[in-house]
C-alpha cells in the first residue's frame, strides 16, 4: 500500500470552495434584480390601491358639519375649525393606508422570495401595523401644529414639505423594516433605503406640484384633485420600494472594481 498523494487532495475543490466562486458573484446580482422588479411591482400596487381606497367616502368624508345656533334656531354648518377638523381626519386615514400597505406588500415580497409564506405573513404583517400606526399618529398629532406654522401664509413651501415628510416618513421606516424582515437581510440598512426613498417622493411631489399643478393645493394635508392624490401615493410607496430594494443590492469588493479597471 502506498502512500496518498498530497497532490491529489490538494487538487479536489472543496464545495465551500465551489459555493464561494459560483454563488456571490452571479446568483448574487441575479437575486437583487428579481428583489428590486418585485419591489417596484409592489410599490405601484400600495400606491394604486391607498389612492382608490383614499376615493372613497369612508375616507375621503369631506368636511365635518356642526350643529350652530343662528339667532333662535339651530342649523347645521360647515365652520372653519370644522373644515380643519374633516380635513384633519381625512389626512390621518389616508396616510395610515398609504403607509400601511406599502409596508404590508414589501413584506409579502420579502417572504416571496425567501420562499417562505410564513415569513411573507410576519413581514408584511409588521410592516402593515408599524406603518399605519404611527402614519394616524403622526398625522394626527401634528397637523394642528403645522397648519397653525402656516397659517399666515398657505402658499408656504416650507411647511409644506416638513408637513408631508414627516406624514410619510412611517411608510420608507414600514416598508425597509418589512423588505428586511421578509428577505432576513440588514433591515437597519433597508430602513435607512425606505426612509431616503419616502423623503425623496416628498421632495418631487412638492416641486411638480408647484410646477405643474399650482391650482390642485399639493401643500395642503390632502390636494383637492384625483390626479395629484394619485400622484402623491405613487410617488411615496414606488421610491420607497425602490430605494429599501437598492439599499440591500450586493456591493462588489473594492479588489474586484480595481481588478475589472485594470484589466
Amino acid at each position: 500500500m502506498g502512500l496518498p498523494d498530497p497532490n491529489s487532495a490538494a487538487s479536489e475543490p472543496s464545495p465551500s470552495g465551489q459555493t464561494e466562486e459560483v454563488v456571490p458573484a452571479h446568483r448574487g446580482r441575479r437575486q437583487s434584480g428579481k428583489i428590486l422588479a418585485l419591489s417596484v411591482v409592489a410599490g405601484l400596487a400600495a400606491g394604486l390601491l391607498a389612492w382608490a381606497i383614499g376615493e372613497t367616502r369612508v375616507v375621503n368624508a369631506g368636511p365635518v358639519q356642526k350643529q350652530v345656533k343662528v339667532m333662535a334656531f339651530m342649523t347645521t354648518q360647515v365652520t372653519h375649525e370644522a373644515r380643519l377638523e374633516g380635513v384633519r381626519l381625512d389626512a390621518t386615514k389616508a396616510n395610515a393606508i398609504v403607509d400601511g400597505l406599502t409596508g404590508l406588500l414589501l413584506g409579502l415580497i420579502g417572504g416571496v422570495v425567501v420562499g417562505s409564506g410564513r415569513r411573507a405573513a410576519l413581514a408584511g404583517g409588521v410592516g402593515l401595523v408599524v406603518g399605519g400606526l404611527a402614519g394616524a399618529v403622526l398625522t394626527w398629532a401634528t397637523m394642528p401644529l403645522f397648519e397653525e406654522w402656516r397659517a399666515p401664509d398657505t402658499a408656504a413651501v416650507l411647511p409644506s414639505l416638513v408637513m408631508h415628510g414627516l406624514f410619510w416618513m412611517p411608510a420608507g421606516v414600514a416598508g425597509g423594516l418589512a423588505l428586511g424582515l421578509g428577505l432576513r437581510d440588514r433591515i437597519g440598512l433597508a430602513v435607512a433605503g425606505g426612509v431616503m426613498g419616502a423623503l425623496l417622493a416628498t421632495l418631487l411631489y412638492e416641486v411638480v406640484g408647484a410646477l405643474v399643478f399650482p391650482l390642485a393645493s399639493t401643500g395642503e394635508p390632502v390636494s383637492t384633485t384625483w390626479l395629484t392624490r394619485l400622484l402623491a401615493r405613487l410617488l411615496l410607496a414606488t421610491f420607497t420600494a425602490v430605494a429599501a430594494a437598492l439599499a440591500l443590492a450586493p456591493r462588489r469588493p473594492k479588489a474586484e472594481v480595481g481588478a475589472t479597471v485594470l484589466s
